[in-house]
């Protein structure tokens, strides 16, 4: 939890990008990149839950909770768009083409990201009754959106460019590095909320500025390809469903906790809500990692048009994958309260209940991660794209029903249910595909 790259309620592979890691043996290094990158943002959230008084780790939840939804809806599906035109480009040097995409995408990012700005602003200051220190907070955050979109975008082109081990190295750890290091370093003296965000913000200019000199560099190489006009007018509509996409799954991962600040549950109550999330996502993401080789895999047999390879390997991955995802929902069903005790004593009454039910919700995330990736394969993203639509539209109705249930369970059962709806779904249709 906290202004990392894709924070969420467990780990939803549904928004994970395949094509960001070459699969293979290749893709080690990259997976130990991500792992890292989720430690050390979990190290972030402990380090805070343990010093912050209880308003302010709120203040510091909330903000992050809107951060990491901005962020993500800010580029206007246009970093998504990019990893689709720009890897030609790169291939037979079109400078002209990759010059454009980029004027077209920095563009579309600041209007989203001024957009994003404006409506954290109106939900902090007018809409939402926020305490002080949450409006400070969201103050901070709004500074830090910027930095985050430019930050996302540059990523997804370093990653067309074959670069993508550069690129999550700055965006997944970098970012959290840096702030773990200012954090620690203030502990003397009075940390804030505010100032949690602060460390953050400082992450993400140093990772904008990384992978921009980087992009600047790689453009720059490429000389002018006039022999053809990029079809730039068909670029906003493409962008259209990949940020549809992404407001699904960001409302998915963030409505939750969103949702308890703004309905004023007990500070605890958040805070629990949100160690969860982090615990969850940092168990799940060792094994979430190794889904991008079985995606090659999979892409590689349908192309030959090899089901019966298909079923073999679907079947080699849950003979190893189901008896760990049992373990590790086991362990954190019989142990919820010694786990989130040590982050913070109050954790423990307020977090067992949704620590335990986002773990179960993990079960079929992970055994069926690759359902959505196989039917995009087979050209069924609208397919998808509906389903995660109706999840997002489901949870946020079982969130006006839910939340007034005690100890945060009311949101994490908001996210649970669709979630597990979701995937087998999604498996169930990849099956009769």
């Amino acid at each position: 939890m906290g202004l990392a790259s894709e924070p969420r309620p467990g780990f939803d592979p549904f928004s994970e990008r395949v094509g960001d890691m070459t699969p293979g043996p290749k893709a080690a290094p990259l997976g130990a990149i991500v792992i890292a990158g989720q430690v050390l943002a979990f190290a972030v959230t402990i380090l805070l839950a343990r010093n912050l008084a209880a308003p302010e780790f709120e203040a510091y939840a909330a903000a992050s909770a809107v951060f990491t939804l901005l962020v993500a809806l800010a580029p206007l599906g246009t970093e998504k768009l990019a990893l689709r035109v720009l890897p030609p480009a790169f291939d037979t040097a079109q400078g002209s083409l990759l010059r454009a995409c980029l004027r077209f995408a920095t563009m579309r990012t600041a209007i989203g990201t001024a957009l994003s700005i404006l409506s954290a602003l109106i939900w902090a200051l007018t809409l939402a009754d926020l305490s002080p220190a949450s409006k400070a907070a969201a103050l901070v955050g709004c500074m830090a959106l910027p930095l985050g979109a430019a930050t996302h975008l540059g990523q997804e082109v370093l990653t067309a460019a074959r670069q993508a081990r550069f690129a999550i190295l700055a965006a997944r750890a970098l970012v959290p590095a840096l702030a773990l290091v200012l954090i620690a370093l203030a502990l003397g003296a009075s940390v804030s909320g505010a100032f949690a965000i602060f460390s953050w913000t400082l992450g993400w200019l140093a990772a904008a500025l990384w992978i921009w000199r980087r992009v600047w560099v790689l453009q720059s190489d490429l000389p002018p390809d006039t022999s053809r006009a990029p079809p730039v007018s068909t670029w906003g509509l493409a962008a259209l469903p990949l940020w549809l996409c992404r407001l699904a799954v960001g409302l998915r991962g963030q409505a939750g906790l969103i949702a308890l600040v703004w309905l004023e549950a007990p500070p605890n109550a958040v805070g629990a809500y949100a160690a969860a999330g982090s615990i969850v996502g940092l168990l799940v993401v060792p094994i979430a990692a190794t889904n991008r080789g079985f995606a090659r895999d999979i892409a590689s047999h349908l192309q030959a048009g090899d089901s019966a390879a298909i079923a073999r390997l679907h079947a080699n991955r849950l003979r190893w994958l189901v008896p760990m995802t049992a373990g590790v929902v086991a362990v954190v069903w019989i142990g919820a309260g010694p786990i989130l005790g040590p982050i913070r004593p109050e954790f423990a009454e307020r977090g067992t209940g949704p620590l335990r039910i986002l773990s179960l919700a993990a079960a079929p995330t992970l055994i069926f991660a690759l359902a959505p990736t196989e039917l995009k394969f087979r050209d069924q993203n609208r397919l998808v794209f509906r389903v995660l639509g109706a999840a997002a539209v489901l949870q946020l109705g079982l969130l006006i029903v839910l939340i007034p249930l005690p100890g945060a369970t009311g949101a994490a059962l908001a996210y649970a249910v669709p979630t597990v709806l979701n995937y087998g779904l999604l498996a169930r249709l990849g099956r009769t595909d």
